[in-house]
C-alpha cells in the first residue's frame, strides 16, 4: 500500500514540466558545480579561472542541453536548432559567469567554492527563464 502511494506520488511529480525541470536543474548544477571545482583543482595551477570556467561550461552547457532535451521539455527533432540556441542562452550566461568568478576571485580574493556557489544561483534564475521563453519554446 505504502508502495502504491509513493509510486503514484512519483507518477505525477514526473509529470508536471515544472517538477523535472527542478531535478534536471538539480543534477545540472551539481554537475557544473563539481566539473568546475574537479577542473580547478585539476588544471587550477596551470591554467587561470578564466580558461578553467570555459572549460567547465563547456562541459556543463552541453550537459544541461542534453538533459533538459531529452526530460524535462522531451521536444523531438530540432537538435542542432536548439543546440544553437542553448548556446546563445548559456554562451551569454557563461560569459557573466566567467566575468563573476574572475572579479570575485582574483580581484576580491574569495575562495573558489564559494564564487563558484553564488555565481551557480545567479545562472539557475538566469537559465530557467531563458529555457522556459527561448531554447524549448
Amino acid at each position: 500500500m505504502i508502495n502504491t502511494k509513493l509510486r503514484v506520488i512519483f507518477q505525477k511529480t514526473l509529470s508536471s514540466e515544472k517538477a523535472r525541470y527542478l531535478i534536471v536543474g538539480g543534477w545540472n548544477t551539481l554537475f557544473g558545480y563539481f566539473a568546475g571545482l574537479l577542473i580547478y583543482g585539476w588544471l587550477g595551477v596551470i591554467f587561470n579561472v578564466i580558461i578553467i570556467g570555459f572549460i567547465a561550461n563547456v562541459l556543463a552547457i552541453s550537459m544541461a542541453y542534453v538533459t533538459n532535451k531529452i526530460f524535462v521539455f522531451k521536444t523531438k527533432g530540432n537538435w542542432t536548432k536548439e543546440y544553437i540556441k542553448a548556446w546563445i542562452l548559456y554562451g551569454s550566461t557563461t560569459m557573466i559567469g566567467i566575468i563573476l568568478l574572475w572579479v570575485l576571485v582574483d580581484i576580491m580574493e574569495i575562495r573558489f567554492w564559494v564564487a563558484q556557489g553564488l555565481v551557480t544561483i545567479i545562472l539557475i534564475i538566469t537559465a530557467y527563464i531563458g529555457n522556459l521563453r527561448f531554447t524549448f519554446k
